[in-house]
């Protein structure tokens, strides 16, 4: 799974983020399509820094990475508390070998 993730997943979020090419060269589609991508959302915050934009503008991308963070840990929350020491305890018990 991690494997897919890295090599499918990954490759088309830093397409559709500008890693590769700027975002301005593609499609309209494609160019709505960046914010899907965290690496494009952080991307255009860091660009506007770059370019000497105040923080009114870069407020936003802040906004929506922070927002996107508590997503992912509130998410992780829910899948261990599911799925974590429950499912796991019965296969962590000590086995003693006798000799």
């Amino acid at each position: 799974m991690a494997n897919i993730f890295e090599s499918i997943i990954l490759q088309i979020m830093a397409l559709l983020g500008g890693s590769f090419f700027p975002v301005d060269v593609m499609p309209a589609i494609l160019q709505k399509l960046s914010f899907l991508s965290l690496s494009g959302i952080a991307l255009k915050a860091y660009l506007k820094i770059m370019m000497g934009y105040g923080t009114a503008q870069v407020t936003d991308y802040i906004a929506i990475l922070a927002g996107i963070g508590v997503l992912f840990v509130v998410l992780s929350v829910l899948i261990l508390r599911e799925k974590g020491e429950i499912a796991d305890a019965q296969y962590n018990k000590i086995k003693t070998v006798k000799a």
